[in-house]
């Protein structure tokens, strides 16, 4: 809309006439012009706010405490739940908000995020400007989830795959973990290498938790093989500490996976070793037994070593109550007549904490045999027997 500004018209002799000539009379200067207030209606508008920034900003009238918001106020639910964040709807606006100088409205974008973005890894630009944030210095809690983020960029679409991994490199342990765990499981053939040699020997033992971990949903299509003798050689390397040994082994034995089935013969071998060396402190080998036991790509005569070595584990007075607990109740699943026979002999135990065991897993019998039956009625159904009724009391 245009504003009315003074001008001048042609009057009868030609000469020009002022409109809305002053009161008082002229000087012998002519009066500057002065332009009309513009009226309340004509006001440029200002832009709308954007519904999602708005939703973040209503989130910092929340108590904040060590970095983030009670997530029981209105306020912060209300963000949480914002359906404009879902499937990368929202991705331009929260990675504007890593740049923000509230530290409380990065947290948010980056939590944001790291649970429902999507469009920003494959966006050069948006990936390029959540790389400069991560570089720069961040609260813990933050960095972590930005760590998480750029963890997930494409590399194929962006090209940033080099650049990801020198700067995650940098980071501390905790953040470094955020990214291990995102980028192996989004960009799995490119991180395969480094995550893989995180793995063998990153002297950082939750670091290589993380590494050893991140192939359990990240390994590529054609890395089968190889994901199955990394996690052996793991297993059986002696330099390697108790509880990642474990772990790795129980991953060889509970995947899908079918090159791992050639390893079970030396995953087994491995837990003998381990179950003469000493006493067991916690569930990672009983956890290996356990799932060989239940694996119907073992041998008979495998899954009979595995429940063999489950009784042994539960049995050894010497192993701490954990391993014991963990040994006995996994029989139940696997081999419930044994299970219920080793916590018969619990309950008699002089021991009270070997009593306890059979005590707490009195539900888990019960649970057992519900599993039992069902299990037996599947099976007869599968032979195109009905399944028999149980007779009521």
């Amino acid at each position: 809309m245009r504003f009315a500004l003074p001008r001048t018209l042609a009057g009868c002799g030609g000469a020009p006439a002022e409109v809305n000539a002053p009161t008082t009379a002229p000087s012998a200067a002519p009066a500057p012009a002065v332009s009309a207030a513009p009226s309340t209606s004509a006001a440029t508008p200002k832009p709308p706010t954007d519904p999602v920034r708005a939703a973040a900003e209503k989130a910092l009238s929340c108590k904040w405490e060590d970095g983030e918001p009670d997530w029981d106020c209105a306020e912060s639910k209300a963000w949480d739940d914002l359906d404009a964040l879902r499937e990368g709807k929202a991705d331009a606006t929260l990675v504007a908000m890593l740049g923000e100088s509230d530290a409380r409205l990065v947290y948010l974008a980056a939590k944001a995020l790291s649970h429902t973005g999507d469009k920003y890894r494959f966006d050069k630009a948006l990936a390029e400007k959540t790389l400069v944030k991560l570089e720069g210095p961040l609260p813990p809690k933050t960095q972590v989830l930005v760590a998480e983020v750029a963890g997930a960029i494409d590399t194929k679409e962006t090209g940033f795959g080099d650049r990801m991994l020198a700067i995650s490199q940098k980071l501390p342990i905790p953040s470094r973990i955020a990214f291990v765990r995102s980028a192996q499981f989004r960009n799995s053939d490119f991180f395969f290498a480094s995550t893989a040699a995180l793995a063998k020997s990153e002297p950082d033992e939750k670091l290589r938790e993380a590494a050893i971990r991140a192939f359990w949903t990240g390994t590529p299509s054609d890395k089968g093989e190889e994901v199955c003798e990394l996690w052996t050689g793991i297993a059986e390397d002696p330099k390697t500490p108790d509880v990642l040994g474990g772990m790795a082994a129980d991953f060889a034995a509970w995947t899908n996976m079918q090159p791992c089935v050639k390893h079970f013969d030396r995953i087994l071998a491995r837990l003998d070793k381990r179950m003469k060396a000493g006493s067991l402190e916690a569930w990672d080998w009983p956890n290996v037994a356990e799932h060989l036991a239940g694996n119907q790509a073992a041998s008979p005569a495998q899954r009979k070593k595995a429940v063999a070595a489950l009784k042994s584990m539960a049995e050894n007075a010497k192993n701490w109550t954990s391993a014991r607990s963990t040994s006995a109740r996994a029989l139940l699943f696997v081999e419930l007549p044994t299970g219920k026979a080793v916590l018969a002999k619990f309950a008699k135990d002089k021991d009270v904490n070997v009593q306890k065991i059979a005590k707490d897993l009195e539900n888990d019998v019960k649970e057992a045999e519900k599993h039992a039956e069902q299990k037996k009625a599947d099976e007869k159904k599968a032979a195109g027997k009905p399944a028999e009724k149980k007779p009521k009391k």
